[in-house]
């Protein structure tokens, strides 16, 4: 009679969240008001800790937790938020099996166009198969420093965060899972217009693939990746780098602190010779670029005027 009464509860409980994918849920969790929230239109666990939501009008307003990113895609603002304690792993509007039945899937090329499955869809599908088995997730993502990305082990809440803004399948990342169930998954690197895939492996971990775990080599790259050029710096890089190509005679690039500098010689004329040097400072959002007129006579280089361009131009 018991188990009778606890099965009809369960049925209750999932007919009254109808699309919602649950496990564990308990009564005045953050997650249990979101998904009763008729702004929230869909809903995805990121661990214990992070969850993102997708809310088509205005912002949902709650106390209990904190948004730590936010972005639009469409009609849609994507936040994903922060609470205070361990949450129920619950997904709302995911093409993902209900939690119960969700299972590994098989070794192989996953294409999630043809699967029905968005790159969130495929990451809490992994999740929910790693979380019930009692694996321990591990993610890899490319990290910015300076002009260059490396691959680098971080959280689920940044690796999320990078699997949903990223854009026309121009990404790559890695999800493992290490515990009884062992896999990883790769998503592959495709240009705008090509199908997204992952290749999915069981048996296997994050063996194989160079990447950044963090320590002193995580701390020194990012420390990298927000130092900035002093002006002296700067005016000495430059003149040093007219110097050079007027020395050598040539055209080269070359990348300093992230900056990178392209460097035209020119004939010599009364035994100077002439150097233009185009520096581009990028981001991840814009770049910007200008060019320097350098003189270089003997050992002595002088500058005889600077202008932005397009970073593009020559």
């Amino acid at each position: 009679m018991k188990r009778l009464i606890n099965m009809t509860i369960t049925a209750l409980v999932m007919l009254a969240l109808g699309s919602v994918n649950t496990f564990a849920l308990s009564s005045g969790s953050v997650r249990e008001g979101l998904l009763q929230d008729s702004n929230v239109e869909s809903l995805y666990s990121i661990d214990d800790n992070f969850t993102m939501i997708a809310v088509r009008n205005a912002a949902v307003a709650n106390g209990s937790f904190t948004v730590v990113r936010e972005f639009s895609n469409g009609p849609l603002r994507y936040q994903i938020i922060r609470h205070p304690g361990v949450e129920p792993f619950v997904y709302k509007g995911s093409a993902v099996p209900s939690y119960s039945t969700v299972a590994m899937l098989p070794n192989g090329e996953f294409n999630l166009a043809k699967e029905g499955y968005s790159a969130q869809d495929l990451y809490e599908h992994l999740y929910a198969v790693c979380r019930k088995t009692n694996g321990t997730a591990s993610f890899v993502i490319p990290v910015k420093y300076g002009q260059y990305k490396r691959l680098t082990k971080v959280g689920a809440a940044d690796a999320f965060s990078y699997i949903l803004s990223s854009k026309d399948g121009n990404s790559s990342w890695f999800m493992a899972c290490d515990g009884a169930l062992r896999f990883v998954a790769e998503k592959d690197y495709s240009f705008k217009g090509a199908a997204e895939t992952v290749n999915i492996r069981s048996n296997r971990g994050l063996e194989g693939v160079s990447y950044i775990k963090g320590g002193t080599e995580a701390a020194a790259l990012a420390a990298y990746r927000t130092k900035a050029v002093s002006a002296k710096d700067e005016a000495t890089v430059l003149e040093e780098t007219a110097l050079e190509a007027a020395a050598l005679k040539t055209d080269f690039v070359k990348v300093h602190n992230g900056i990178r500098l392209e460097a035209a010689y020119k004939t010599a004329k009364n035994g100077c010779g002439s150097v233009e040097i185009k520096k581009t400072v990028s981001s991840e959002e814009t770049a910007i670029a200008t060019v320097y007129d350098y003189q270089v006579c003997r050992n002595t280089a002088a500058r005889l005027e600077e202008r932005a361009v397009r970073p593009g131009s020559t």
